[in-house]
């Protein structure tokens, strides 16, 4: 600061005792003092009792009054970019020092005064300069959003929105909620059902901020890549913890990369919540948000919202099955159709809608829709036809509909479900990986688990397995949505009162996905590849598909093959096609192993590590049993397990084990008629069917049973002596066996009868003996030639050709091993060869020989070794599976069944149904 001459007007340095111009003295008297201090506006204070964390913003040393962007020291009055030390009235480009009015000119041009009048003029200006400026930056809001302060009327203009997924209870299921920007001001407002955090447990809620717009980077949520996220957590009334958090990872699924940002304000009161953080950006109209509500239940009860833009409204299009899809079958008449039905909703802002153009793939659309107003709630409800009368029948049509396909004046478009498919007029023969399940129609099977799975979204309702030489097709349904996972991956806890150690701790890795596995045992044995238990199934999986997804997407797929004991990937290709529940996927068959059978595991799981799991499988499930009804079931035929065992009749033994011929039904029965049965898929033990005994005193004891019958479960019985019976209905006892006829008198070697295709076969039991035939179960007229056995022979099983006897593929067991076959009906027999006799020693007699569904042969001894043939056609190649229980009397290789107990799989329609000599088939006999 310098000092002005009295007399002259020039300027001296502080401290001149007379001007360095003209020499007159100054007076030390009315010498200013030295520049003061500048002063520090006011800070304003924080509500008290309302916000629970106070911002950033709001503190010293940041963009407030104080060192910030406000009075002192920012860019406010005082040595900022305002009036003092700036461009303004002091040592600045104005008045003082500065291109104002002092200086100007020469020296004798200005007008001499008192100096005590111009620093007391100068003191005005500089305390005006200071004061006013910084009282308006204190009656002024730094910004012009919501005030956190528990009084919820700065919101009633805003934009609301609504909750696609609703909670179950009212604690976190949000009535209604909205989101407002200031610079880089977000605020959120959100009300429940009930009194905000009231309960004892931990209600959250999460703001996600997808600020970019960019679904390829942040956290995957519902089609948003969240960078940002405010999350609040509170119990008993209050908020306990409230945070911004940032998205630190390339990995889009790892719950654990949020890093916390910064702190937030937040006031509840009652059902109400308003919220404030600052970002470290401004976030402009295309940010995107996502709502989500959860509480830490053990299955936590939650709420999300559509992904939504602060302004401009949003579109919310839901799309399902058009009314004109049949729903059991997957198909639409050749004709116009209702195939797609829209409900638009509208949210936020009113709008209009220009125009709805959906993807239509194999017909024709027919329904053109064009400017519908709406409101802020406002629906309708919108079907779309289409026209299928030009399109050949078992051809898919499919219509979708995306965002891209709407015009309309809404910031935001959200399309929510699958776009419908479904074959007209009929399902294809085979499969196809498209997404439509038609051609699924009687080839899945309903999955019973014995213990339910809490999450629905992996409980499995239903399963099927198509294997052909091209390719394995694999079908998974569930109760809820596949693929849903989590939308937050994790239960928020209340903080530990006590102490914990110290150390720092890395955080495991942790995703909201699903996932689907399919364990495949290609070889049918468990000897080879992973072994996999699940409940009492056990399999050598050679191969697994793996599926994961969330929200309703896949995120990765793939095909993996057991070496070395790891799992490694194949590379080869896993064709898939899935809508809201179901899911359908293939892999050629070359990529595992060419196999003509195969058993599989198929399990899900969630992101808590919970799972269900179910069995499916082309190669049966083979039962045996012993003479006390202790009943074996095996998934391969190598690891068995104990059903049960019926109650018999004191002095009953039992002789034979078959399946009803409509598959729903196995029968024992015992060497006095009487049958015990079990219902697949819901029995849990032997049930008595028909109680009143035959007489064996007369006839001689039963030693098989034949059903004939594809509505009831109507059997024939043989006894020792070659009489024969038949019974309406072996379930039940009110009609006993009626006497038929004896197939041959003089004889009491007979073994076994079959019934199949009009052709009914008894099977002695000496060497080299005929077969008697019957060619409408009536009586036996005919015989074949002797079949060249030199060992007793047990069991017989044909694959009937056309009506008669002509091209009748015969099958007979003998007790060496070796099986005799005629493929003319008996006139002509040769030998497949003998059996092997296992490690161990098995020199006990071949009691049990049957063909299962799929064509592929199984024999059991009487000591439980278990042997299936290595192709369908010659049977010449057995494999030793393995052991069961001893005391074996017969074998059924019934239906691939799932996990046990469960109804029966369905064979495809190109499989040739065969009979066997325990599964009994074929047409219904005239009686």
């Amino acid at each position: 600061m310098l000092l002005e001459c009295p007399k002259c007007g020039s300027f001296s340095p502080i401290g001149s005792i007379s001007c360095l111009k003209c020499g007159v003295a100054f007076d030390v008297a009315h010498v200013p003092p030295s520049e003061a201090a500048p002063v520090a506006a006011p800070v304003p204070s924080v509500p008290s009792g309302i916000t629970t964390t106070i911002p950033e913003s709001a503190r010293a040393g940041k963009e407030g009054l104080v060192n910030g962007r406000g009075a002192v020291n920012g860019g406010g009055i005082t040595n900022g970019r305002a009036r003092a030390s700036g461009p303004g009235l002091v040592n600045g480009t104005g008045m003082v020092n500065g291109t104002g009015m002092a200086d100007r000119g020469d020296a004798g041009a200005r007008m001499p005064g008192s100096p005590v009048r111009r620093w007391q003029f100068l003191a005005v200006l500089i305390a005006l300069a200071i004061i006013i400026p910084t009282f308006l930056l204190i009656a002024l809001p730094r910004h012009t959003g919501p005030a956190i302060d528990g009084s919820f009327g700065d919101w009633v203009h805003a934009e609301m929105f609504d909750m696609q997924a609703a909670a179950i209870t009212p604690d976190v299921t949000v009535l209604e909620w909205s989101v407002q920007t200031v610079d880089k001001d977000l605020f959120v407002y959100i009300q429940t059902g009930t009194s905000m955090m009231s309960s004892s447990n931990v209600d959250s809620f999460y703001l996600f901020v997808d600020s970019d717009n960019n679904p390829a980077t942040g956290y995957a949520v519902s089609g948003l890549g969240a960078d940002y996220m405010i999350d609040l957590h509170g119990w008993d009334g209050q908020v306990r913890s409230s945070s911004l958090m940032e998205f630190d990872s390339q990995d889009q699924y790892n719950w654990t990369s949020w890093t916390l940002l910064g702190s937030t304000t937040v006031a509840i009161s009652a059902d109400k919540l308003e919220a404030m953080a600052e970002m470290p950006i401004a976030l402009d109209s295309g940010a995107q948000y996502l709502l989500v509500s959860q509480n830490n239940l053990p299955d936590p009860a939650y709420s999300a919202s559509y992904p939504v833009s602060a302004k401009g409204g949003t579109l919310i299009i839901h799309q399902y099955t058009g009314p004109e899809i049949d729903q059991n079958t997957g198909t639409v008449p050749a004709s116009l159709v209702s195939f797609l039905r829209l409900v638009v909703k509208c949210e936020g802002g009113d709008g209009v809608i220009n125009s709805i153009v959906p993807s239509v793939a194999g017909a024709n659309l027919v329904t053109r829709i064009s400017d519908i107003s709406l409101k802020a709630g406002d629906t309708q409800t919108i079907d779309i036809m289409v026209d299928t009368s030009s399109t050949p029948a078992g051809s898919l049509v499919a219509v979708n509909l995306t965002a891209n396909d709407v015009a309309s004046t809404f910031s935001d478009v959200v399309v929510v479900g699958d776009g419908p498919k479904a074959y007209v007029t009929t399902p294809p023969l085979g499969i196809s990986i498209d997404g439509a399940f038609g051609d699924w129609n009687g080839r899945t099977s309903p999955d019973s688990d014995s213990a339910q799975v809490n999450d629905p979204n992996i409980n499995i309702a239903s399963t099927g397995l198509v294997n052909t030489t091209a390719y394995a097709a694999f079908y998974v349904s569930v109760e809820g949505k596949i693929f849903q996972g989590a939308y937050v991956p994790s239960i928020e806890g209340k903080p530990s009162t006590q102490g914990g150690g110290g150390g720092q701790v890395t955080p495991h890795r942790t995703t909201g996905q699903d996932f689907l596995r399919i364990y495949i045992d290609s070889d049918i044995s468990n000897a080879t590849g992973q072994l996999v238990q699940r409940g009492n199934k056990t399999i050598g999986a050679d191969y697994m598909i793996e599926i994961d997804g969330v929200n309703g997407k896949i995120v990765s797929q793939s095909l993996m093959k057991y070496s070395g004991g790891e799992w490694l990937s194949t590379a080869k290709s896993v064709a898939v096609g899935k809508d809201s529940q179901e899911i359908e996927l293939s892999v050629a068959s070359a990529s595992i192993g060419n196999s003509a059978s195969l058993v599989t595991i198929i399990e899900t799981t969630d992101w808590r590590e919970r799972t269900d799991w179910a069995w499916a499988g082309t190669a049966p499930d083979p039962w045996v049993v012993d003479s006390s009804g202790n009943t074996y079931q095996s998934a391969d035929g190598g690891t068995w397990s104990f059903l049960a065992s019926p109650a018999l009749v004191p002095g009953d033994r039992v002789v034979d084990i078959a399946q009803s011929q409509d598959l729903s039904q196995v029968f024992l029965v015992t060497n006095t008629g009487r049958t015990y049965y079990w219902n697949i898929g819901t029995s849990t033990n032997w049930t008595a069917g028909e109680t009143n005994p035959i007489d064996v005193a007369t006839y001689s004891e039963a030693v098989t049973m034949s059903f004939y019958s594809a509505h009831n479960p109507s059997a024939w019985l043989m006894t020792k002596n070659g009489s024969y019976f038949w019974l309406m209905d072996a379930t039940g006892n009110k009609k006993p066996w009626t006497y038929q006829d004896i197939a041959a008198s003089g004889y009491t070697d007979f073994t076994d009868l079959v019934y199949a295709g009009g052709t009914m076969y008894a099977l002695r039991s000496s060497p080299n003996s005929s077969l008697l035939f019957s060619l409408n179960g009536n009586t036996f007229t005919s015989v074949t030639n002797p079949t060249g056995s030199t060992s007793n022979q047990t069991e017989l099983a044909f694959i009937p050709g056309a009506a008669g006897s002509a091209d009748d593929k015969l099958f007979v067991l003998c007790e060496n091993g070796n099986i005799r076959n005629s493929s003319d009906g008996g006139v002509t027999w040769n030998s497949l060869g003998n059996l092997p006799v296992p490690t161990g020693g098995n020199t006990s007699k071949y009691v049990g020989l049957g063909i299962d569904p799929s064509g592929y042969m199984w024999v059991v001894t009487d000591t439980g070794y278990c042997y299936r043939s290595t192709d369908t056609t010659t049977y010449s190649n057995f494999v030793f599976t393995g052991q069961s229980a001893g005391g074996i009397v017969a074998v059924v290789p019934m239906t691939a069944i799932p996990e046990f107990p469960a109804p029966a799989v369905p064979i495809i329609a190109m499989v040739i149904v065969v009979a066997i000599g325990r599964f009994r088939s074929g047409r219904k006999a005239q009686s």
